[in-house]
């Protein structure tokens, strides 16, 4: 039995607002599986540590996400007590499942089609006429959230509406991503009531269930995916939209976008690549730039992983962003390339039971973004008389701010 402990390895925390690929580096070197004294818990560095752990989900590990707040305001905060992360069995199944058939391949072409294709132009054509943005502000914070808003059926049309709604957001998600660190449960559940507020009126307004849109679905499909179906898992259901398909889709958004900015090659590739490739160029943005970098999880029972005595009740965090720049498993790991023997064999999406319900939303928002941009935005570029970006964040990272020029 081997021991990770190593007195010299630092802290996940210090790598805060910061490229962290040179602390993944060191971890691996030190052992795949490292104990983080400030976060008291283990970091699982490598590929295989990672999915060894995230295939497990359910069976020696269990969501740690709820851990960080009394239980009592788990479901105030999160949106209620069947929360997808919360659900267990045959009910985090059927949910899962439900979830995952919202986004197949049919029921996807006409989401892009008729929200995010229209919704990305609508906001290029906002500055296209200018030669130059700030990407984040003008597209990245705009789009994934106008998406979400109208494929639950709710207007997105008025500025000053979708910006009130999204600063609520952005209060909640702001616990979210330090949920390890430190939590504020009562200023958390303010900020998930305002969230609600948005809500409500439309959940109120969609019982019957008659129309098209995910808050309709929710209340006619509901009953047959959970026993005892009520007004408050339509509320968790929307509030999981709302959360999981906005700020973590933006910032793979920036990332990608980030690359075509400052990175002539990868930007011609694009503009000569057919749509196969532009999936190429999507996946292999999320393996070197996947907005997520970790996952929580705890044991559920003693468990060695990768020769490491893991106790039960332990915090253990998959590190996937390192994971996605495993020497072990990767080529050339932190070099980008399009020649991926299979380019979605990453974790940015996490893994196995588990594995976010979004996944194809969220590939499609990319694919479309770039698709659009090398169109509409020719000659995308850094502007250099401005602050470049800069890769910040915990939990969640993206470069920013995004400022270009490109050619009109």
């Amino acid at each position: 039995m081997k021991n990770s402990m190593n007195e010299k390895t630092e802290s996940y925390l210090d790598t805060a607002d910061t490229e962290p690929f040179e602390f993944y580096e060191s971890l691996r070197a030190n052992g795949t599986v490292t104990w983080d004294e400030s976060l008291s818990g283990w970091l699982a560095s490598s590929y295989a540590a990672c999915r060894a752990v995230l295939f497990q989900d359910d069976r020696l590990y269990r969501q740690a996400r709820m851990d960080f707040m009394p239980q009592g305001e788990t479901a105030q905060v999160m949106g209620g007590a069947r929360h997808i992360n919360v659900l267990q069995g045959e009910d985090h199944k059927r949910m899962h499942r439900w979830w995952l058939s919202q986004f197949a391949r049919e029921p996807l072409s006409r989401i892009r089609q008729a929200i995010i294709i229209p919704t990305i132009n609508e906001m290029i054509d906002r500055f296209q006429d200018q030669g130059n943005t700030e990407l984040v502000a003008s597209v990245t914070r705009e789009v994934p959230f106008r998406t979400i808003l109208r494929i639950l059926g709710i207007p997105a049309d008025s500025d000053d509406y979708v910006a009130g709604f999204r600063q609520a957001l952005i209060n909640v998600e702001a616990f979210n991503n330090f949920m390890v660190v430190g939590f504020d449960s009562a200023a958390a559940i303010a900020a998930s009531n305002e969230v609600l507020s948005y809500l409500e009126p439309f959940i109120q307004d969609r019982m019957s269930g008659q129309g098209a849109d995910f808050i309709s679905k929710l209340w006619r499909d509901g009953p047959s995916i959970l026993s005892n179906w009520t007004i408050d898992d339509v509320r968790v259901n929307c509030k999981i939209a709302i959360s999981a398909g906005t700020e973590t889709t933006g910032s793979a958004m920036s990332n990608v976008l980030y690359l075509l900015a400052s990175n002539s090659e990868i930007a011609n590739a694009a503009r000569e690549g057919d749509e196969k490739l532009r999936e190429r160029l999507v996946e292999e943005a999320f393996r070197l730039f996947g907005p997520v970098h970790f996952r929580e999880r705890r044991a559920m029972c003693d468990v060695e992983l990768d020769g490491v005595r893991i106790k039960e009740g332990d915090l253990v965090l998959p590190v996937i962003a390192s994971a996605g720049r495993d020497p072990g498993r990767y080529n050339c790991p932190a070099e980008f390339s399009l020649e991926r023997e299979a380019p979605r064999d990453h974790m940015s999406f996490a893994a196995g039971p588990r594995v976010c319900a979004g996944s194809a939303l969220a590939r499609a928002e990319l694919l479309d973004l770039v698709n659009i941009a090398i169109e509409r935005l020719p000659g995308l570029r850094l502007n250099p008389e401005l602050p470049a970006p800069a890769y910040r964040g915990f939990g969640r990272r993206a470069y920013a701010p995004l400022h270009v020029l490109f050619d009109t």
